[in-house]
């Protein structure tokens, strides 16, 4: 799936609002909102990257390199 420019839209509110709930200490949330939208937007590396800085901000660090280790080839820098 490409990123068109409705769907970085649809990503940038969502990742708003991830990161909306990450601040107000709703982590659980925030994990929630990021898993759907990288499972809906799978081609976008800001939700892989703002989905392990929230595991990796808790503590999670093979949780979070885990994730990034799942970004595809594609998407790397």
């Amino acid at each position: 799936m490409t990123t068109s420019p409705l769907n970085g839209g649809i990503v940038d509110r969502l990742l708003f609002e991830a990161e909306k709930l990450y601040q107000m200490g709703r982590v659980q949330q925030a994990a929630d909102t990021l898993l759907q939208t990288v499972n809906q937007f799978p081609a976008d590396k800001r939700v892989y990257h703002a989905f392990a800085k929230i595991l990796i901000d808790g503590n999670q660090f093979e949780d979070g390199l885990a994730l990034l280790l799942k970004v595809p080839d594609a998407l790397r820098d």
